[in-house]
């Protein structure tokens, strides 16, 4: 049997664990800004690395968002719930 402590810090080691992979479009969009930079196309590279961080920052935060949306239609079809109608 786990401690509080013992058991939220178990669940953090399984949540990191279950963690997806960075998709290709960033890490090719990365190599390639880097790839660009080296070959002297400082602007080409700021504007690749621009999009790159962009597609990032969606992949890391929508799961977020969709997550919640899944969390609020699962508490409006619960019984006894208000809902708008």
């Amino acid at each position: 049997m786990l401690s509080p402590r013992e058991q939220r810090i178990w669940d953090d080691i399984v949540r990191a664990e279950r963690r997806e992979p960075l998709p290709g479009v960033v890490v090719g969009g990365g190599w390639g800004a880097v790839l660009l930079l080296l070959f002297g196309v400082p602007m080409a590279a700021l504007a690749v690395a621009a999009a790159t961080a962009l597609v990032w920052v969606v992949w890391r935060f929508l799961p977020q968002q969709t997550g919640s949306a899944a969390a609020d239609q699962e508490a409006g079809s619960r019984p006894g719930s208000r809902t708008a109608g």
